[in-house]
């Protein structure tokens, strides 16, 4: 590939004397979501099918052995960003706390000294609302897909972003491919159709490869960084993803630069840390060194020194936060990995590399010294008070917020209880496919067994209130609040649970107090408006339509809902917009549709307005309303009656309403006498 032949040259170029001014270096950062590093070819993989990355680290220099401090994407994220550990820099969990930009990242250095800097982020978790955009000057987070980007999406966008300026350029580019749930795109499915976490690697080192010789400019130096953030579980210890364990398997990523100065094909044996990322980039690019790191620069490793020996530490606090359990935290020296646990575990790495024959005793002098050494916990990070559009999202791939527990309640050790994560998901699925019975028996069951899991709780309470359920689905929530109270999600759905047992002004306080907590959260927003002008107070409709504008909230429902508020206020042209842009956020969405469909029929544009229904009908094809109002239209301003007919005959085979289907049967009744 064209990128890999400029690297040599590169690095030829870079060990002759300057013919003049050397141009400073752009860099780009790639980051790996959720990849194992023994599962690239560089890293031993055979049929890994990463060309890309393989080729990669023969051009540059690669990591043997490096640990990520938390199998959490947020936290090891700004780990890599500021050089410090998530004790250090303060975010723990996914959909916790935002970073408050206490130590600058990267990308603040990197901006302070003249760099231009952009990022293209593909998930949820690193929204610019938990802050992680600190120092970018451009922050690209939208996705093409209801949980991520594509990996093709990702590409396409950074390479935008790298044309559109100046060099130099920091450019931090994030897939999220081989995240669960295990989806690769064609050809990739087909190959590998018996292990698709591994389609998903190779689908995105394809995009990798695109990427960098995309990226390639003659003229332009170019550092290439990539790492993973955290590994994946793949079943092993009883996990099937991540979060829950902090093992080799969900720590140990791949790490590679190439680049000037970079020997090629250089392997650095020894313990590396991902803290060790922001040291080793600023000193490669030449930028002074940070006030605060955990990290170290690796520059004299990559040139061929020994790495002095070391202790490193990691954590995750997602047992914790989810479901009341204690938060794993330990060590390792490279030789042997420490887990503080209520049941404490040590692993020879060496003898024992997949963990699986913990060796602690209370007297070993090991254990002994890793305990000493890993000292009292830190305290926990406080909680983002707004941010629950994203905890919407983070639900949808397995995550939720913190449980806050009572002091007295007893601490499980993960390990005892793992299994009840995968009855969590078994429950969410059932829930998903409507099962709505099953899935309260199932989160009761985990209940009995785990009463702090917010996840079962929150699950169980959607059920009942799917099932109508009301007032059990209104205790549920208030169970599931008790524990997380600052989840927007669960403070919407328990004001929908009000709502549906009738308590409008208990089920509007719930609705302000989501949007409170999260004012980008749009369904709050839309219930909020629907509710007023159901009532009849148009001017808080417009108010609260008003506001949601201004605050940016978006989504489909809630231009619905907007429109139909500017509709009754007259203000058609508005109303139109909202309608349309329900429509681009959501094309096929029956409301919208049949909404414009009676503006257009306002404005007298029958042929529009029929247009419009029948693509609401085609959208909603359970619903007669479209039907019908194609058929009035045909009837009484078209004069078609044959066709008025059919559309009526069409109404009459979906309509379940005993008195509409009279009407209707007698509509065409009229009709074939008129003919």
């Amino acid at each position: 590939m064209v990128f890999f032949a400029q690297l040599l040259a590169l690095a030829l170029a870079a060990a002759k004397p300057p013919a003049g001014a050397t141009p400073r270096p752009s860099v780009v950062l790639i980051t790996l979501d959720t990849t194992r590093a023994d599962r690239i070819g560089c890293y031993g993989r055979a049929g890994a099918g990463t060309p890309s990355l393989d080729r990669l680290a023969s051009s540059g220099a690669r990591f043997a052995e490096c640990w990520s401090p938390a199998p959490i994407t947020l936290p090891a994220h700004l780990a890599m960003m500021t050089g410090c550990t998530p004790a250090t820099h303060g975010v723990r969990d996914n959909g916790v706390s935002r970073y408050d930009g206490r130590i600058p990242t990267l990308a603040a250095r990197f901006a302070a000294a003249g760099w231009r800097t952009a990022a293209v982020v593909s998930a949820p978790v690193l929204d610019s609302v938990w802050g992680i955009d600190a120092g970018f000057g451009t922050y690209d987070a939208h996705l093409d897909g209801p949980r991520e980007r594509s990996g093709a999406g990702t590409t396409a966008r950074a390479l935008e972003m790298a044309r559109a300026g100046s060099s130099p350029f920091f450019l931090w580019v994030h897939y999220f491919e081989p995240h669960w749930p295990y989806e690769p795109p064609e050809p990739f499915r087909t190959r590998y159709r018996e292990d698709p976490y591994q389609g998903e690697i190779a689908a995105m080192d394809a995009e990798i490869g695109k990427l960098l010789d995309g990226l390639s400019r003659p003229e332009q130096p170019l550092i290439v960084v990539v790492a993973g953030d955290h590994g994946e579980s793949l079943g092993e210890h009883g996990e099937r993803t991540h979060g829950i364990f902090t093992y080799r398997s969900t720590l140990r990523v791949p790490f590679v630069i190439a680049g000037p100065g970079v020997p090629r094909g250089r392997v650095v044996p020894g313990l590396v840390s991902l803290v060790d990322l922001a040291p080793t980039v600023a000193a490669l690019a030449g930028l002074p060194g940070a006030e605060r790191e955990d990290g170290r620069s690796l520059v004299s490793a990559v040139g061929g020194e020994s790495l002095p020996p070391r202790t490193i530490g990691y954590e995750s606090m997602l047992p914790n936060d989810s479901y009341g359990w204690a938060a794993p935290r330990g060590l390792t020296d490279g030789r042997y990995a420490f887990i503080d646990l209520p049941k404490r575990e040590l692993y020879d790495l060496t003898a024992d590399p997949g963990q699986t024959k913990n060796i602690y005793t209370d007297g070993d002098p090991v254990g002994r010294r890793f305990l000493e050494a890993l000292g009292p916990p830190p305290a926990a990070a406080s909680e983002a008070p707004i941010s629950e559009e994203e905890r919407a999202k983070l639900a949808s791939l397995g995550y939720v917020g913190r449980a806050s527990a009572p002091a007295a309640a007893p601490i499980l050790d993960p390990k005892d209880v793992v299994d009840l994560a995968e009855a969590v998901d078994r429950a969410k699925e059932l829930y998903a496919s409507g099962r709505h019975r099953e899935t309260i028996a199932a989160a009761d069951a985990i209940l009995r067994r785990n009463p702090r899991n917010v996840p079962a709780l929150s699950v169980r309470a959607q059920a009942l209130l799917a099932d109508r359920r009301y007032r059990d689905a209104i205790g549920s929530f208030q169970a599931a609040l008790a524990l997380a109270p600052t989840s927007a999600v669960n403070r919407f759905d328990l004001g929908s649970a009000f709502a549906g047992a009738g308590d409008v002004t208990s089920a509007e306080a719930e609705w302000r107090k989501a949007i409170a907590l999260d004012p980008h959260f749009a369904a709050p927003r839309a219930s909020l408006i629907a509710s007023s002008h159901a009532r009849g107070d148009l001017s808080g409709a417009l108010a609260a339509a008003t506001d949601a504008q201004a605050a940016g909230a978006e989504s489909a429902e809630l231009s619905v809902e907007t429109g139909v508020v500017l509709a009754t206020a007259g203000r058609l042209d508005d109303a139109r917009r909202a309608f349309e842009t329900a429509l681009r956020l959501r094309p096929d969405d029956a409301q919208a549709l049949g909404d414009l469909a009676q503006l257009a029929y306002q404005e007298g544009k029958f042929d529009e307005a029929i247009a419009r229904y029948r693509a609401a009908a085609a959208a909603a094809p359970a619903d007669p309303s479209f039907l019908k109002s194609i058929g009035a239209i045909l009837w009484n301003d078209r004069h078609d009656l044959a066709g008025a007919r059919r559309a009526f005959r069409q109404a009459l085979e979906i309509e379940r309403d005993p008195a509409e289907r009279a009407r209707l049967a007698d509509a065409i009744d009229e009709l074939s006498k008129e003919e």
